[in-house]
C-alpha cells in the first residue's frame, strides 16, 4: 500500500512527533533548493527538512536547528505508522525541478516538494481464538 502525505501533513507530522518525545515547543521547516550533484554537476532538487527550538541559557533564548536525513525521517514515520499496526518498508520525497523554457530561452527552474509517498504493509495481527494464541507467519 501507499500513502501520500503533504508538504503540510508532513510538517504536522513531524512537529507532533518532535514535541512528543522532546517535550520542546519545536518547529519544522522544509525547504527545496536546486543543487550541483555528481561528476557532471546535474541539476538536482534537494529536500532540506530542519527542526529548531529556542532553548533558555542563562537568561537568553538561543535557537537551536538541526537537519534530518531522509533515515531520520523515514524512522519517524516507521514509529507512527507502527503504533497503527503498518510497517514501513520505503519512503521517497516527492520532490523535483520544474522549468519554464521558451525556444532560444534559457529559462527558470524551479524545485518544489509535493510531500512524501510512504510504502507500507500491513503488520500480521493476532488473534485469541478458543482461549490459545494463533500466530500468523
Amino acid at each position: 500500500m501507499r500513502a501520500k502525505f503533504t508538504k503540510e501533513n508532513t510538517i504536522k507530522v513531524l512537529d507532533a512527533y518532535y514535541k512528543e518525545t522532546e517535550g520542546a515547543d519545536s518547529k519544522v521547516d522544509i525547504n527545496t533548493a536546486i543543487e550541483y550533484v555528481g561528476l557532471y554537476e546535474d541539476e538536482c532538487a534537494i529536500v532540506h527538512i530542519k527542526l529548531s527550538h529556542t532553548i533558555n541559557l542563562v537568561g537568553e533564548e538561543i535557537k537551536v536547528e538541526r537537519e534530518l536525513d531522509k533515515n531520520e525521517v523515514f524512522q519517524v514515520f516507521n514509529s507512527i505508522l507502527g503504533n497503527e499496526g503498518f510497517e514501513v518498508n520505503e519512503l521517497q520525497y516527492d520532490a523535483g525541478i520544474s522549468s519554464e523554457s521558451y525556444i532560444c530561452d534559457q529559462g527558470s527552474s524551479t524545485p518544489y516538494f509535493n510531500g512524501l509517498i510512504v510504502k507500507v504493509t500491513q503488520k500480521a495481527i493476532q488473534k485469541k481464538i478458543g482461549g490459545k494464541q494463533n500466530e500468523k507467519s
